[in-house]
């Protein structure tokens, strides 16, 4: 059972503190939505959290689940590919913690990638370019990348952010 742990957060951009002294607690199988007005830092918060950025003090842990590191999975606020990958290699990354950063996909990385399309209904998406795709439809890849890597924790910017009523129930 993983265990969300955040202690004494804090975080200043250009002096301005956007994260001060924020502690946490967060159970296996809860679910927390975090609230405020914009540039209040909650971003941040969950940057942090999800151990993308360094906090000007405090700090945050998983805890163990089968005594193994717990495996998180980030989907971002901000979606801008970089790079005009097919959707099935976008969401084959998300496989890339278990078969290793730099590793060609392995064939059941492939096949769990396209289950996932499928489970999330977005299975026609597979040969698309992810460049050129609506918001909705990257948000529903975002959601495929972070399912595929199959992670005890899951973070989540905004999730519902371009997604149309039915996908977001």
């Amino acid at each position: 059972m993983a265990t969300l742990i955040a202690e004494n957060l804090a975080k200043a951009y250009k002096g301005r503190k956007v994260v001060e002294d924020v502690s946490l607690k967060v159970k296996s199988g809860e679910i927390v939505g975090l609230l405020g007005p914009n540039g209040a830092g909650k971003t941040t918060l969950l940057r942090h959290i999800a151990g993308l950025c360094r906090p000007l003090s405090g700090g945050c842990k998983i805890g163990l689940v089968d005594n193994r590191p717990a495996r998180l999975a980030y989907v971002p606020q901000a979606k801008t590919p970089h790079f005009a990958y097919g959707v099935l290699d976008f969401v084959t990354f998300g496989c890339a913690r278990q078969a290793g950063w730099f590793a060609r996909p392995r064939r059941q990385d492939v096949a769990r990638a396209q289950a996932v399309l499928h489970a999330l209904e977005i299975a026609p998406l597979a040969q698309k370019n992810i460049n050129q795709i609506s918001g909705g439809e990257l948000q529903m890849c975002y959601f495929a990348k972070a399912l595929v890597a199959d992670p005890d924790v899951m973070i989540l910017d905004e999730p519902e952010s371009n997604l149309d009523f039915y996908n977001q129930a």
